[in-house]
């Protein structure tokens, strides 16, 4: 009798510890909002310094352009400049109109340590998982339209660009 009670004690034990740590979970929920006017400004408010074991994440889903276009005012229509590119990362538009697309992807990291694999996952969930161009394209529109018309490679077999800057005239 004293081991059949053992037994029923223990095969509640897990049960109980997952409610345990789901009451955890509840208790850091939160939904009370502050005021969003006195977010805006020069001196906000800032939260408390808050430390957390697992810190909460929210990363923004990647969106293809497709269909779907993002909303502007009455009266302004967003297209499509070009689409293609493997994962653009910044634009400059020169002073002659054309525009320069840096498409790159940093170099796959090594893993040294647990939390790199936690990066490497959230890196993979942001989108930027995907192959870089490493290179530099130019865009030029010759007609006159608005829309590009020529695509060539300005830079190519580049290590991770950032950025681009013109330098004198």
């Amino acid at each position: 009798m004293m081991h059949t009670l053992r037994n029923a004690r223990l095969t509640k034990l897990p049960r109980l510890a997952a409610l345990f740590v789901a009451g955890l979970g509840l208790a850091g929920c939160n939904y009370e909002g502050g005021d969003p006017r006195k977010e805006i400004g020069a001196n906000p408010p800032l939260p408390a310094l808050q430390q957390y074991l697992v810190p909460p994440i929210q990363v923004a889903k990647v969106a293809a352009w497709g269909k779907d276009v993002p909303t502007v005012p009455e009266g302004l229509q967003v297209h499509a400049l070009a689409t293609g590119f493997e994962h653009p990362r910044s634009l400059y538009v020169l002073p002659n109109g054309d525009v320069l697309v840096v498409e790159s992807n940093g170099p796959k990291p090594l893993i040294n340590r647990p939390k790199d694999i936690v990066t490497d996952w959230v890196t993979w969930l942001a989108g930027a998982a995907a192959k870089g161009g490493n290179r530099i394209t130019l865009l030029r529109d010759t007609n006159g339209d608005g829309i590009p018309d020529q695509r060539t490679v300005f830079l190519d077999h580049l290590n991770s660009p950032f950025g681009v800057a013109l330098v004198g005239k």
